[in-house]
């Protein structure tokens, strides 16, 4: 899936970037940021603390023709005074402890107006609420462990890089997020100026969850009620970035990528998730729910469309459909 976000970058941003891959390993993702748009990666810098990783870097860069800078450090160390206008953040496990330090490099050089920051955390079991108090220690926030938790424990990241970067006078808007597997990635762009800082706070908010009659209520502030669950505080913002996502299912159409046919049906899902609530539905959950036997998720989705509510598939479930209708009409459409 890499391919999603290295595919866009040379047609959506207008700068030359100064990119930096915080823990590159073998380099081959910072490489291919270079390779497939030479003319927007104006420098290059592959970052990891591991000394055997050098070589292999060094092999690679010179492999693929790509000129590029390898350093031995730990990318909090390395980052700070540095000016670079792209961070990758990749860690084993979360990225919550390297997040302030690359916006704070950011916040260091004036002449940085818009930077770039891609995030991935490969601890989803805390995100989605399976380590209940792990979330709450690490993120701040309270998780949901039920049939949308992907999709909060990406609102959760979000939220974090929200108030990190908030803290530098920075605002945010999330390019793409994706939850795939065993990992969670976002991208997102970074605007410096206390405006932008102060809209994204309009952002945050809180879900509640009632799981035995499936009834979810958004709210700006947390609502206790009885036999409900509270999320968040989360980011109640888009997810995506509509013209970004399309540029990246332009390209994905152009290009010879392996694996673009499962690309383009993951882009175009991102696209329908564009003004969409905040989570979604799962069919087999609904089914319980209702007490009725499960129906295709196509089946749902047409009625719905019918009935005027505009319903669409969402990536975070092959079982999962997004939609503003009540619930009281997603139940009549279910059961009928």
């Amino acid at each position: 899936m890499s391919s999603l976000s290295v595919g866009a970058i040379g047609r959506m941003f207008g700068d030359r970037l100064d990119l930096c891959d915080g823990f590159t390993a073998t380099g081959i993702r910072g490489i291919r940021y270079a390779k497939e748009n030479p003319d927007v990666i104006e420098r290059l810098t592959l970052v990891d603390a591991n000394r055997f990783a050098k070589e292999v870097v060094v092999k690679n860069l010179k492999i693929n023709g790509v000129e590029g800078e390898f350093v031995q450090d730990d990318i909090v160390h390395y980052v700070y005074g540095k000016h670079h206008t792209f961070v990758e953040i990749d860690p084993f496990g979360t990225p919550q402890p390297f997040i302030r330090p690359v916006i704070s490099s950011f916040y260091s050089d004036n002449s940085i107006k818009t930077a770039y920051l891609s995030v991935t955390a490969t601890d989803p079991a805390v995100l989605c609420g399976a380590h209940y108090k792990a979330c709450v220690k690490l993120y701040h926030s309270y998780p949901l462990h039920t049939s949308f938790c992907h999709e909060v424990g990406i609102r959760i990241l979000l939220i974090n890089i929200m108030w990190a970067a908030n803290e530098y006078d920075f605002g945010i808007e999330p390019l793409f997020s994706l939850s795939h597997r065993h990992f969670m990635k976002v991208l997102v762009r970074l605007q410096r100026g206390a405006r932008y800082a102060t809209d994204n706070t309009k952002m945050m908010g809180y879900l509640t969850y009632d799981p035995k009659e499936y009834n979810i209520e958004v709210s700006r502030f947390p609502m206790s009620q009885e036999q409900s669950r509270i999320g968040g505080p989360l980011w109640l913002g888009e997810l995506h970035n509509r013209r970004f996502v399309s540029i990246m299912r332009e390209i994905n159409r152009e290009r010879d990528y392996k694996n673009k046919e499962k690309l383009n049906k993951y882009l175009s899902m991102m696209i329908g998730e564009v003004d969409m609530p905040p989570y979604f539905y799962d069919t087999h959950l609904l089914a319980k729910v209702f007490k009725h036997q499960p129906i295709k998720l196509q089946d749902i989705l047409d009625r719905l469309n019918d009935r005027g509510y505009p319903a669409v598939k969402t990536h975070f479930s092959p079982n999962g459909f997004k939609t503003r209708a009540p619930l009281e009409v997603i139940r009549e459409c279910f059961t009928r």
